[in-house]
This record gives C-alpha cells, sequence and structure tokens, in this order.
C-alpha cells in the first residue's frame, strides 16, 4: 500500500488475482510515510505490450482496460501523466504519448474502473502492432490490468464527462 491510499486498498478488476501492473511512485518514493517536497525523484514506468497481430480485423478498434490511479497536483513543479502510444513496427518506432485519461483530471483519493479509449483507423489490418502504457510523475501511482483490444461498436454515440454544448443564445435551453 501507499501513504496515500486507504488501508486495505487493492485494485478491484475481475481479474486481480492473476496479477496487474502497478506503479506505485507513492509507495517507492515515501515507503508509507509523509512525503518531503523538495526532494522527489521524478518516475518514468512504460509497459509494453508483446507484438499484436490485427491483420484479420477490418472494423474500428477501442482499447479497454480496468485501472486504479491517482493523479496528484504538480508537485515541484511536475504533474503525474498517464499516456499510452502505439507502433504499427513491432516497436521499432512510436506514435506520440496520447492522454490515457483525458476526460480525468487531477484527484484527490485513488479511484478505479473501466477506461475504454478508440483506437486510430492506421491500426487497422496491422500485423506487428505494440501498444504501450506510460505512467510519469513524482508521486501517487497507476495499476492497470485485463487489457483488451475489442471490435468497436457501430453508431455508438457516447457522450463524454467532459462535454457540454452552448447555447446559441440567452432564452434557449
Amino acid at each position: 500500500n501507499a501513504f496515500s491510499a486507504p488501508e486495505s486498498f487493492y485494485i478491484g478488476s475481475p481479474t486481480a488475482c492473476n496479477g496487474a501492473m502497478v506503479m506505485n511512485a507513492d509507495f517507492y518514493t515515501t515507503g508509507n510515510e509523509p512525503p518531503s517536497p523538495g526532494s522527489l525523484p521524478v518516475y518514468n514506468s512504460q509497459l509494453t505490450s508483446p507484438t499484436i497481430d490485427l491483420s484479420g480485423t477490418s472494423e474500428k478498434l477501442s482499447l479497454r482496460f480496468f485501472q486504479a490511479y491517482h493523479l496528484g497536483n504538480k508537485l515541484d513543479g511536475n504533474p503525474s501523466v498517464t499516456n499510452f502510444s502505439y507502433s504499427l513496427d513491432g516497436g521499432q518506432s512510436w506514435t506520440p504519448w496520447v492522454s490515457a485519461n483525458p476526460d480525468r483530471g487531477i484527484t484527490e483519493v485513488w479511484q478505479q474502473g473501466w477506461q475504454t479509449l478508440a483506437l486510430p483507423d492506421d491500426i487497422i489490418g496491422q500485423s506487428n502492432v505494440r501498444i504501450r502504457f506510460i505512467f510519469a510523475g513524482q508521486l501517487f501511482g497507476w495499476a492497470i490490468d485485463d487489457v483488451q483490444i475489442y471490435t468497436r461498436e457501430r453508431h455508438n454515440l457516447e457522450v463524454k464527462r467532459n462535454f457540454f454544448a452552448l447555447s446559441p443564445n440567452t432564452l434557449t435551453p
């Protein structure tokens, strides 16, 4: 456990009993003691998948995973970030990092749940794909389990939590 985690906190994913990827900068830095700002190391952790063959796919794809995370405020000027990247050539080159939690901001406590991200169309039909998860920051952490790539539903009208519509005038609700 980490200093910031509640007593007996654990990742509640469906298959937590068979292991998960955990980057717990909080635990590595504090050893379960209050942190001392000004001397916090910056961690850069990466989890890279084996090669994934998607050559048999012709539909749009999504990436889904269960996560537990605590993304803290900036300490010593460095925020904690959770990103992902992908490679189409077996890991020789990688796309720029993309936020793995674009609709989630700074959290005050550890949170957990499913995250689903649409994968770009250039990944469809590729035979040498790799996915990389990146945690970078000074404190707090990120745990990932049950990573899946699946065919995206057609006509999914999901609205993100950070979406809102602007009224054209003051009289229109």
